[in-house]
């Protein structure tokens, strides 16, 4: 449970972790309630991606500067690991997350938090960001030409016996599309869950599909953010018939829109 982890992390700590003081004075039946539902405002993600950067902080402090102990957290070892990390080539939101890991381990474990407030924090955040923006790589976008032989695709095999699949696919691909779907988060939606629905517009209502990814898109309450995929098109709608044809053809024990496809050693999973 991620819980007893972040309590192995905060064993190291020692005497500078001061939750359990907040405990003082009551029996151990009423001290197991809070206990039991410790930490229940954070996601689970976010108590493990805490618990992440901060065990790598954790790893780099003992192998860089074994002669001093990490806590108490203080300004300039924050400083020193974030100047690392940066010198590593790191990604421009990870001094960011540094300071905000530090900040909720701190309160987590009740410690004192240093206050990584000062020019050099704010500088280095902000300078880095802009630094590694300009190197970032954006993803080639997708021509309108493609979409549209999606589409045409689509229609031309719908009612075909022998090569339906292909609309099967090219739907699949137009979906995806039209919602922003990455591939990893199609191997996490429910198709089950999928339901045509009509959504409120400015000109009255329009049809669209909607549906939840199980595994990714958390927000801070664990809920699921939405996916909508509205009724799109350029020459014919094909949305509807798309949805039908899926249904007919998707296992009743998927639990996901797109299979999990396993590639040789050697290729990662696009």
């Amino acid at each position: 449970e991620e819980n007893q982890r972040l309590l192995s992390l905060m064993a190291q700590a020692g005497q500078h972790a001061r939750l359990w003081d907040g405990l003082g004075g009551l029996a151990e039946p009423e001290k197991k309630v809070f206990q039991d539902l410790l930490w229940h405002e954070y996601s689970l993600s976010t108590l493990r991606g805490t618990r992440h950067r901060m065990q790598a902080f954790q790893k780099y402090w003992s192998s860089m500067r074994p002669y001093e102990s990490l806590w108490p957290l203080e300004d300039r070892k924050v400083m020193d690991y974030i100047a690392h990390r940066i010198a590593d080539n790191c990604g421009f939101t990870v001094p960011q997350s540094i300071v905000y890991s530090v900040r909720t381990v701190c309160y987590l474990f009740q410690a004192c938090c240093p206050p990584m407030n000062s020019v050099f924090f704010k500088g280095v955040i902000k300078g880095h960001a802009k630094n590694r923006h300009k190197d970032v790589k954006q993803a080639i976008a997708l021509e309108v030409t493609l979409l549209r032989v999606l589409e045409r695709s689509f229609h031309k095999y719908l009612s075909d016996r022998d090569h339906g699949t292909i609309s099967l696919v090219t739907g699949l691909w137009l979906f995806m599309v039209v919602t922003s779907l990455r591939f990893d988060d199609a191997l996490y939606v429910h198709p089950w869950h999928l339901k045509m629905t009509d959504i409120p517009t400015e000109s009255g209502s329009a049809r669209a599909l909607k549906g939840a990814c199980w595994k990714t898109k958390p927000d801070q309450t664990r809920e699921r953010s939405q996916l909508v995929c509205p009724n799109f098109f350029f020459e014919h709608p094909w949305l509807e018939d798309w949805y039908e044809l899926y249904m007919n053809a998707v296992s009743e024990n998927a639990d996901y829109l797109f299979p999990n496809l396993h590639f040789t050693a050697g290729y990662a999973r696009s």
